[in-house]
């Protein structure tokens, strides 16, 4: 689906050091709808092997930034998403790295894996709709081959009903997808 030919894997990725680029911001007015980054699209239409998607979504400034760089880049990349203080989200969109990373699974196999960082739900200060959440859930978790969600406090009542209301809208979304070919 993502890969596109004349874009080769080296110019997209293999030079220089691992980093998070851009791949959805949200427009300068809420409008729900998301702008898809040449930067991020570039390093999906570079895969020429298999490859999988872990991402991490929640709501803000519950540490998925900083989970994704300690649960799979410890030392020198522990930061490569960045985080900030404070009450406000500072992940703006999603992030994803511009390459793979190579890991090793249960079986010993080396899988080649993509993160993405993305901002949170009900953010404090920000210009954010509910849709645009739901959409940037939405296509989050259709490419994703993992989904962390990640919470700083037990999953109540609430967040399973908006987690669960995300969720159905991107299985409409996959449907729509499904229907229009």
């Amino acid at each position: 689906l993502f890969l596109a030919p004349g874009i080769s894997a080296s110019d997209a990725w293999d030079e220089g050091p691992l980093q998070a680029v851009p791949l959805f911001v949200k427009p300068e007015v809420s409008t729900g709808h998301l702008l898809v980054m040449e930067e991020g699209l570039a390093v999906l239409r570079a895969q020429r092997e298999p490859f999988a998607i872990v991402s991490a979504v929640g709501p803000t400034r519950t540490g998925k930034s900083s989970v994704l760089g300690r649960a799979f880049f410890r030392g020198e990349n522990e930061n490569l998403f960045k985080s900030g203080s404070g009450v406000t989200s500072f992940t703006s969109g999603a992030w994803i790295t511009n390459r793979p990373v190579e890991m090793k699974n249960a079986d010993g196999e080396i899988i080649r894996v993509l993160f993405i960082d993305t901002e949170g739900f009900s953010g404090v200060g920000g210009i954010t709709s509910r849709t645009y959440e739901a959409n940037l859930f939405g296509i989050i978790s259709l490419m994703s081959s993992a989904v962390i969600f990640n919470s700083m406090f037990p999953v109540d009542a609430s967040t399973a009903a908006n987690l669960n209301a995300h969720a159905s809208y991107a299985l409409q979304m996959a449907q729509a997808l499904r229907d229009s070919k």
